[in-house]
This record gives structure tokens, C-alpha cells and sequence, in this order.
């Protein structure tokens, strides 16, 4: 069973994801049912993604979190206590700040399960109809999100290494 599938390794990103907002926040968010994709659909809105490669032994994962603009727009205005008209530097810096806290939830819980997951930086994304593709020969797991301030999504694709035949 790959990591996107694995439930424990699931769980650990969707309890990042739904304690990160609480906590930054105050926004209380409820994940959907799983489903497994090549692609989530947009709807042509302007989206921000922090994205995060997570590596262990034979195998890479790619974990996002995806906000249409509105929503993420909402988020920040609410953590800032200020109304955003746009997007900034603090849409990097909270994107960035926000993955990190994600992350480091997820690898607290994973590695006291057994698992060996490193340091990893973020990279944010921020485009018009922006989509987080699978990796190659991956298989993608989409969680919903939906709350008060709008709705995202989490995926997560896992790859493993290719075995190649020494000669």
C-alpha cells in the first residue's frame, strides 16, 4: 500500500492540516472523503499552493495544499487581522509558515509511528488555474477540506524508486 493510500500516513497530514488552521486561524475545517486522481479540477480562479517533497527510503512523496485565492485570501486576512487585497509577500510568507507547521506536525506523528521522514522545505506556488499534477507513475490522493472561510484541498502522490538491472 503506497503512502497516499496508507491511512495512518493520511491521517497524520489531515490532523496537520486541521490543527494548523485552528490554531493559526481560529477557522474549524472538516476533510471530505478521499478520493484518488490525476487531477483536482478548478475552477479558473487565481489558487496558492504550498507544496512539500517528502523522502524516505525508496520512495518520494509530494504533499500540497491548494487554495483557490479567495479562500487562502480569507485565511490570511483573518491570521493577519487585516483585510489583504491581493496577494503579497504575506501570502508567501503564510503559505511558506503554514506547509512548515503542516509538515512538522505530520512528520512529529509519523516518525514516533516508525517512519523516517527528513527536514524538507517548502515551495509555494500562486497562479490562474494552477493544478498540483501527480507525480509520474504515482497514485494521488485528494482530500477535501470545507469550512467558514471557504473550501481547498490536500493531495498527496507517492512515488517509488525504479528498480534498474546492474549488468
Amino acid at each position: 500500500m503506497s503512502s497516499s493510500q496508507n491511512p495512518v500516513f493520511r491521517q497524520a497530514f489531515i490532523d496537520g492540516v486541521t490543527h494548523t488552521l485552528q490554531t493559526m486561524g481560529g477557522a474549524v475545517v472538516k476533510y471530505e472523503r478521499p478520493m484518488v486522481r490525476v487531477l483536482m479540477p478548478t475552477n479558473g480562479e487565481a489558487c496558492i499552493a504550498g507544496t512539500i517533497e517528502v523522502n524516505e527510503k525508496n520512495s518520494t512523496c509530494h504533499v500540497s495544499v491548494c487554495f483557490p485565492e479567495s479562500t487562502f485570501r480569507c485565511l490570511m486576512s483573518k491570521i493577519l487581522s487585516e483585510e489583504l487585497d491581493g496577494p503579497t509577500s504575506a501570502y508567501y510568507d503564510g503559505a511558506s509558515e503554514m506547509i512548515n507547521i503542516i509538515f512538522g506536525h505530520a512528520k512529529r506523528t509519523l516518525n514516533s509511528a516508525g517512519h523516517s521522514i527528513e527536514l524538507a522545505l517548502p515551495r509555494i506556488i500562486i497562479g490562474q488555474s494552477y493544478r498540483i499534477p501527480n507525480i509520474d507513475d504515482a497514485t494521488t490522493t485528494i482530500i477535501p477540506f470545507n469550512g467558514p472561510l471557504g473550501n481547498f484541498h490536500l493531495t498527496i502522490s507517492k512515488s517509488y524508486a525504479k528498480e534498474t538491472d546492474h549488468v
